[in-house]
């Protein structure tokens, strides 16, 4: 909460330095970077998460083929940043940043900026995406009380089946038993708890729920774990949007 407080300070001192409008100065190479990669239109970037620290929070590239495909009939350009080979059947339909290097930063840098769309997990290039306030979708999130401060913003996490009780935990039962924050993978093993990813069909409705003029997300008004938490209006939990698939987390 300390993080918190001095992450809501520091909107205050925005106006002392200019990020943007020292990107802007790239305008004329980005433009030359587009046409080189045939890139022009609307684009999305997506960051699929792909470490070797902390498995839980990576996401399975096998099940974003839906939501590639719908975002090519509604003319995206995709720009993937994954750090690793991608299947084949990806291979005409994406712009691959297969390594994160040194070489390639800007460039990575000058596209979530100018996109249209970003993608992802809590990771690297989301607070990236997050200083410049992007349109947000996060996916296959193990992070429950993530902040953040923009409202274009969606956030589908993963669910939590726990194998003693045989069904998944619902949202103030993670908040309840201190396990909406783990990042180390064996807490929850220790704690007889998987975190699932989303399905093909969860990933694709997730990214069509960003399409729709109505909007609706879970009111967390009436959880008493909710109440308890300083700036819980800054939280991303406020952001799961009202789908099929998540219902059963947040009945009461």
């Amino acid at each position: 909460f300390i993080l918190f407080k001095n992450l809501l300070k520091s909107e205050d001192i925005q106006s002392k330095f200019n990020l943007e409008e020292n990107l802007d100065n790239y305008a004329n190479y980005f433009n030359k970077l587009k046409e080189l990669y045939d890139l022009n239109g609307k684009t999305c970037v997506i960051h699929l998460r792909n470490e070797n620290s902390y498995k839980h929070r990576n996401m399975n590239i096998d099940n974003y083929d839906l939501a590639f495909d719908f975002l090519l009939k509604n003319n995206y350009k995709i720009i993937l940043y994954y750090n690793n080979e991608i299947p084949s059947k990806f291979n005409n339909k994406i712009f691959h940043f297969k390594n994160l290097n040194e070489k390639d930063k800007f460039d990575q840098l000058l596209f979530i900026y100018n996109c249209n769309l970003y993608i992802g997990n809590y990771s690297g290039p989301f607070h990236i995406a997050d200083v410049f306030k992007n349109d947000t979708i996060v996916l296959d999130t193990v992070v429950f009380n993530h902040f953040v401060r923009k409202k274009n913003f969606i956030n589908v996490p993963k669910k939590y089946f726990d194998r003693k009780l045989n069904k998944f935990l619902k949202i103030d039962q993670i908040f309840n038993r201190n396990i909406e924050c783990v990042w180390d993978e064996k807490i929850l093993k220790n704690l007889d708890i998987d975190p699932i990813d989303l399905s093909r069909r969860e990933i694709f409705e997730a990214v069509k729920f960003y399409f729709e003029k109505d909007k609706n997300f879970f009111n967390l008004n009436e959880f008493s774990f909710y109440k308890d938490i300083p700036y819980n209006k800054n939280l991303a939990i406020n952001y799961i949007p009202k789908l099929n698939f998540l219902k059963e987390i947040f009945d009461k």
